[in-house]
């Protein structure tokens, strides 16, 4: 644990708060709200090709997407919850949290761990990347995959 910038109980607090109010932009389908907390650029990775948001409009596209899948899949909770975090650096958190999407009480889709960076930019606590553990050809990862193009694959 690195007390110098942080203590874990502090980064844990913050991340989940983070995860908290991203989970609720999704369900309210409120893009203002998520694009305060996503910095562009960002980078969103899973076991495919890597999704890199250049800009508003497509984080907006991302967004969008994900919104849809989880209407098309009657997804009625995205829970996700942090498993670990700490301060790398004074402005910065690397973190990791599961996510689980429910279709009321059963699990659509299986619980999956991502990795996520945060970076507090003027103040402000945003995403600014994220690892999740999810083939690229169902579910999410298929969501994902399709905002990758070839010159941003890895």
């Amino acid at each position: 644990m690195n007390d110098a910038f942080g203590g874990t109980e502090q980064a844990m607090a913050i991340y989940q708060d983070l995860l908290d109010r991203i989970s609720d932009s999704y369900k309210r389908r409120d893009f203002s709200a998520f694009a305060q907390m996503v910095a562009v650029p960002h980078a969103v990775r899973s076991f495919g090709p890597t999704a890199w948001i250049e800009d508003r409009t497509q984080l907006r596209a991302l967004f969008d997407d994900i919104c849809t899948h989880q209407a098309a899949n009657a997804i009625t909770d995205y829970d996700r919850h942090c498993l670990a975090a700490r301060f790398t650096a004074e402005d910065t958190i690397d973190g990791t949290h599961e996510t689980r999407m429910l279709r009321g009480a059963q699990i659509a889709q299986d619980p999956y761990p991502v990795r996520s960076v945060l970076r507090r930019i003027n103040g402000v606590w945003w995403v600014t990347e994220s690892d999740n553990a999810i083939e690229p050809d169902a579910g999410l990862g298929a969501v994902l995959s399709r905002r990758a193009t070839p010159q941003n694959q890895e």
